[in-house]
């Protein structure tokens, strides 16, 4: 066991207000995310509309704020208008991102309606790989155009007289990683940005814009935001870390790579706010940049050459994952509520983040023939959902540190001094309640701790939510449903000084009513 670690918080000290929209959730049209995930018609667990409802149910336990659709890679190959109207006429067409028949009979109709389903914001990306301007104004007009114009009709003719008011759109995917379709170089992009928003926003001015980062590349973002941050409300970044199981301190403490990173691209944006607008800008307003991280996931694949071949065994078994439940474990829960941690630490830039994928592939729901299974990272979404303030409090963590050293993309890559401890503390303002989350990274040592609560007063009593398995390669499956999920332990006697022992590879959230 570790001792004589501490935590202390200052309800004083208040970094800024947390957005519900960081719990956000991406969907995308690839290897039954969609089709056989959310969206089955014909299964006994789907109503009439095709929804499965298990799933629907799961998802509205975890109260997703805002959905994002259609991708992702696909985005950029998919064109809008081939999935409206009667189901029976629309085309089967070729998904030039994922190499697969597409039926498009999930399309914008059936996306707003499940958002509807949810309480979801729908945000959608836009085609720029194999799309035009003018394709992605009559989006915008399909969805949000009140009046008679032509593609607004179409909307009141299959049904929908109300605009649909969608408010987020991103503009492109990953645009400038060579293996998009239509990639683009910076330069290209802005001026693509610039003819693109214009056009849509000519039929809606409020819709506010997701531009394109990319976090591989510093350059390309201050780039963007130097010749285009008139343009966007939101910069996105995307982050996966490993493609193969990793060492498992490598695994959650590749994390800390991306809070190092957001510090960085922090930076970028608040440059761009200051600069002055120029005589070509469409509008004068001063600018306010956010962050949308709208991709992110413990594990994901880059291929290691673009020249190189992909079989359809390594697609299937290495990319898209499928039952390979090594990776899928309490290691994946534990990196992902770090990366929820980053974003309330990042709360005044990041306020807007999309888990990728929702169901399936990589995603923390896994639909079968007999139900579903919650992997351990949906339990990190209904732990923190359900149990944290919108208000994010600074806390300062004393404990033991571990370093890693690793290769990511070819390149050597190392962190030292990452804490075995990794804290959150929220306030519910409303029902004046703090809340202290605390990861354990440590494998296999419980973690006893002096917890120093400043300027409040705690009515007696923590309510305490664990999320923890046997070990940190414990994963849920058909067998097994439930080895890795939340439980609600006994309430533990808490002041303005306290003690908590942490057990090994936890995520643990203490809930304390105070007073004033």
């Amino acid at each position: 066991m570790i001792k004589d670690a501490r935590i202390t918080v200052n309800l004083d000290d208040i970094v800024g207000r947390i957005d519900p929209k960081i719990y956000g959730q991406f969907i995308e049209h690839f290897h039954r995310c969609v089709y056989g995930g959310i969206y089955e018609e014909g299964s006994k667990f789907s109503d009439k509309a095709g929804y499965r409802l298990d799933v629907l149910a799961a998802l509205k336990r975890i109260h997703v704020p805002i959905l994002r659709w259609p991708g992702g890679c696909y985005a950029d190959g998919y064109h809008w208008y081939r999935g409206i109207g009667p189901k029976e006429q629309r085309p089967i067409t070729y998904d030039l991102a994922w190499r697969v028949d597409e039926n498009n009979r999930f399309g914008t109709d059936e996306f707003i309606e499940y958002c509807r389903c949810l309480g979801a914001e729908p945000y959608i990306n836009v085609n720029v790989g194999s799309g035009t301007p003018e394709e992605a104004a009559n989006w915008v007009e399909y969805c949000n155009r009140k009046g008679n114009s032509y593609y607004a009709g179409f909307r009141r003719e299959y049904g929908h007289s109300e605009p649909y008011r969608v408010t987020y759109w991103g503009i492109g995917n990953e645009i400038g990683m060579w293996g998009e379709i239509g990639t683009l170089t910076v330069e290209e992009y802005v001026k693509e940005l610039r003819r693109y928003v214009k056009l849509m926003k000519r039929v809606d001015p409020r819709i506010k814009v997701i531009g394109v980062g990319f976090e591989r590349d510093p350059d390309w973002n201050v780039e963007l935001l130097h010749n285009a941050g008139d343009l966007v409300d939101y910069i996105s970044t995307h982050a996966y870390h490993y493609r193969e199981v990793p060492d498992y301190y490598v695994s959650v403490g590749s994390a800390s790579l991306t809070d190092n990173w957001l510090k960085h691209l922090v930076n970028v944006v608040q440059a761009a706010e200051t600069i002055t607008a120029k005589p070509f800008e469409i509008s004068e307003r001063k600018r306010h940049i956010e962050i949308a991280f709208d991709e992110y996931n413990a594990w994901g694949w880059s291929h290691p050459s673009p020249n190189a071949e992909i079989t359809e065994e390594e697609f299937t078994n290495v990319f898209l994952g499928n039952d390979r439940n090594e990776l899928y474990t309490l290691r994946e829960a534990i990196f992902t509520a770090r990366y929820i941690h980053m974003f309330h630490r990042f709360c005044n830039k990041v306020t807007l983040a999309t888990f990728s994928p929702t169901i399936n592939v990589r995603g923390m729901i896994f639909t079968h023939k007999d139900g579903i299974i919650l992997r351990p990272y949906y339990h990190v979404f209904d732990l923190y959902v359900n149990h944290s303030g919108n208000v994010a409090i600074h806390s300062e963590v004393e404990t033991e540190t571990f370093n890693i050293q690793t290769t990511m993309r070819r390149e050597a890559i190392s962190v030292k001094d990452i804490p075995y401890l990794d804290v959150s503390a929220t306030l519910n303002e409303s029902e004046r309640k703090l809340y202290v989350a605390v990861i354990n990274l440590h494998k296999d040592s419980d973690i006893k701790c002096k917890i120093n609560l400043e300027r409040c007063r705690v009515k007696c009593k923590a309510d305490v939510w664990e999320l923890n398995g046997e070990n940190v390669e414990t994963y849920n499956d058909i067998d097994h449903p439930e080895d890795v999920k939340v439980v609600a332990k006994h309430s533990v006697t808490a002041d303005t000084r306290f003690n908590y022992e942490f057990p090994a590879h936890s995520v643990t959230i203490l809930g304390m009513d105070i007073e004033g």
